[in-house]
């Protein structure tokens, strides 16, 4: 060939190189320049991009909460605070049926007058604290961050297991509110901005989380850490601060009455005793559910740097801290709260499950929108990238939890089907407490009246592992007309019935071993059900 065509072709072919990279150099220049205004924008109008996303977690959140059935602790909130007066409501929580406070029992009433009996109207108190909560921690990181990243740590905070609980009727939305409060109100304290009032709000948040869950009291630890390392940083001592942080005993000495009777009465085989795995039980569990969401981001963003670094785009990033020492290090003892849980659980109330410890996902979202920030602060498109794929997790969360609610539904429709083709009106026994109480509570009257629960508490040990079920059940019977009845008398009487059997139920291997007639007669799903024709030979057993 040629020399001289050659490297006419290779002149040609470094020119088309280098177009090429000035094009992409900028559109890369476009694309951080139309980022960075964005980011100006939401730097300074905040609240309408807040009401945006408030409108869209509220219309994802209501439809949920809308159509998720209750389960059992939900309806024990529904039936307490349904009592026909506040001294009945603490008679009640007095006789060991019901372990949170009754402030909590009589918010619940209060939204169910103000809203009407309904699914929104006694999950809507934990609508607005989940809500506060994410406001609250936007401010919190938006203080010494910018607003973006106030939106990232918010959005963090949505993809964990939390989420959940904003439409669940029981305490742990509010505490997470109240959480988020206290959070501003000792920032703002630790400013001296408005103090007299940021105290009072620090004393009522604490005392508040406390008055809807007795085990709330655990959020004075991060609060406490943070305040020392303050103290030692400034070597002076806030008094006013550490005296707003009593809040929290407030209600303890108000319902002191009550306290031993919600932790004593829950079985010798409760379902959340502590054990060595309840540590990583506690993270697995609400932290867990981030993983594919933080997968993509380090992908996406590892994508984005690589691209960014050959050396079309720079920009310097900061290594200093934006947040003080103590505010990260309350946002780590938020992350601690499963060790002070498990502490208290030893020492105290001999129980432990990982939502008692719900507020350590808001040190993650406070540490994970810190981290991102330190980061990329200098890179409006990065952060931006993060609060996207963030916002996509939580999407593809609820319509996750869409579809599991929809499943419910279908199966408690599948067992009424199947139980009323059953000829003959026999009596339908469920072998699972939690379902019993759930379709005793959504079946028509007339149905739900030929459903039984057999209590026999060594059974329930031995076959499940735990008799919480049933002495709950025990106790709500005191006020609600529930079919319990004596294993032993029931079965001895012969009758045939039919059983709705579970795969933890312990009835349906007793059966078998005692030499009962079983027929399958129907399937609602993954459970079975059967025609039973006990032998009253062999009972009791």
């Amino acid at each position: 060939m040629n020399p001289t065509i050659t490297k006419t072709r290779t002149v040609e072919l470094r020119e088309t190189i280098r177009e090429k990279d000035h094009g992409f150099s900028k559109f890369l220049s476009r694309l951080e320049k139309s980022a960075g205004s964005f980011c100006q924008v939401l730097e300074r109008s905040p609240i309408g991009f807040l009401v945006g996303f408030s409108v869209l977690y509220f219309s994802a959140s209501v439809t949920l909460a809308y159509w998720k059935l209750m389960w059992f602790d939900e309806l024990g909130t529904y039936h307490i605070a349904a009592l026909p007066s506040a001294a009945a409501i603490w008679s009640t929580l007095a006789s060991g049926t019901g372990p949170m406070p009754p402030s909590f029992y009589l918010l619940t009433r209060f939204s169910q007058r103000w809203l009407g009996p309904s699914h929104l109207a006694i999950r809507f108190p934990e609508l607005i604290g989940f809500l506060a909560a994410s406001l609250c921690l936007f401010h919190f990181i938006r203080r010494r961050t910018s607003a973006l990243y106030g939106l990232v740590g918010m959005l963090a905070f949505w993809i964990t297991a939390a989420y959940p609980y904003a439409y669940e009727a029981r305490p742990y939305g509010l505490v997470l509110g109240f959480c988020g409060l206290a959070l501003v109100c000792w920032q703002a304290a630790s400013e001296h901005v408005r103090r007299s009032w940021v105290l009072l709000g620090l004393f009522a948040a604490c005392a508040g989380a406390v008055g809807s869950h007795y085990g709330a009291v655990m959020l004075v630890f991060p609060l406490a850490l943070g305040e020392l390392v303050r103290s030692i940083s400034r070597r002076k001592v806030d008094w006013p601060v550490w005296l707003a942080f009593c809040g929290a005993g407030l209600p303890l000495l108000v319902f002191l009455p009550l306290l031993r009777t919600s932790i004593s009465p829950y079985g010798l085989a409760m379902w959340s005793r502590p054990k060595p795995n309840s540590l990583l039980d506690c993270y697995s569990e609400l932290l867990s559910i981030t993983g594919h969401p933080l997968a993509a981001i380090l992908c996406a963003l590892a994508v984005w740097r690589a691209v960014r670094a050959r050396g079309i785009l720079t920009g310097r990033l900061s290594r200093l801290s934006s947040m003080p020492l103590w505010e990260i290090a309350a946002a780590i003892g938020l992350l601690l709260l499963p060790v002070v849980g498990l502490l208290q659980a030893v020492l105290v109330t001999g129980q432990i499950t990982p939502r008692y410890v719900l507020p350590l996902v808001m040190g993650f979202g406070i540490l994970a929108a810190l981290l991102a920030y330190e980061n990329l602060r200098d890179d409006a498109v990065g952060g931006l990238l993060i609060a996207v794929l963030l916002l996509a997790g939580w999407g593809s969360h609820v319509r996750w939890e869409y579809g599991r609610i929809r499943l419910e539904g279908d199966r408690v429709q599948a067992f009424y089907r199947a139980a009323a083709q059953q000829p003959g009106g026999l009596p339908i026994v469920i072998d699972d407490g939690n379902r019993f109480f759930q379709l005793a509570h959504y079946t028509p009257a007339e149905f739900s009246s030929r459903l039984f629960y057999l209590v026999n508490t060594d059974a329930a040990r031995e076959y499940s592992g735990t008799d919480s079920a049933v002495l709950c059940l025990l106790g709500y019977s005191r006020f609600l007309p529930l079919n319990l009845r004596p294993a032993y008398p029931f079965l001895r009487t012969g009758r045939p019935f039919l059983l709705y059997a579970s795969s933890k139920g312990w009835l349906l291997p007793v059966l078998r071993s005692e030499g009962a007639k079983i027929e399958l007669v129907g399937m609602t799903g993954r459970d079975e059900l059967y025609r039973i024709e006990p032998n009253p030979q062999h009972f009791p057993f």
